[in-house]
């Protein structure tokens, strides 16, 4: 694939999560897929699917994701993205995060994402699930 449709594969899947459908998300993910998260640990497709219904569960109507920056070459996007999600105890949960993704075949193949680890654990607690 070219940079282009790469950076579209990256951004349907920012757009799907934003909306909370996690399971049309997971769509764009290699069954091999390989997710590390900074300090949180590395994760199969399965264990990004727990990871992400834990944090998107409560999305519905307008995407609470927004890409700021990304570039593309060759296989590799990397994206800058705002988080705003309320969750269901009233709190707000707001950051920005950093993600290199590997496409492959018009999906997500590996994934390294960088984030402020201390407030996801404060937010979600110690474990991603």
């Amino acid at each position: 694939m070219n940079p282009e449709n790469n950076k579209s594969v990256a951004r349907n899947l920012t757009e799907l999560l934003g909306r909370g459908q996690v399971e049309d998300a997971l769509r764009l993910l290699a069954d091999d897929l390989t997710w590390s998260v900074q300090g949180l640990g590395t994760f199969d497709k399965n264990g990004m699917r727990g990871n992400w219904r834990q944090v998107f569960s409560t999305v519905s109507g307008e995407s609470v994701l927004r890409i700021r920056e990304m570039t593309a070459e060759a296989d590799r996007v990397a994206v800058e993205i705002d988080v705003d999600i309320k969750l269901p105890d009233g709190r707000d949960y707001r950051t920005t995060i950093s993600a290199l993704m590997v496409i492959r075949d018009g999906k997500v193949a590996e994934a390294r994402e960088y984030l402020d680890t201390a407030y996801v654990q404060k937010t979600f607690g110690p474990e991603p699930t």
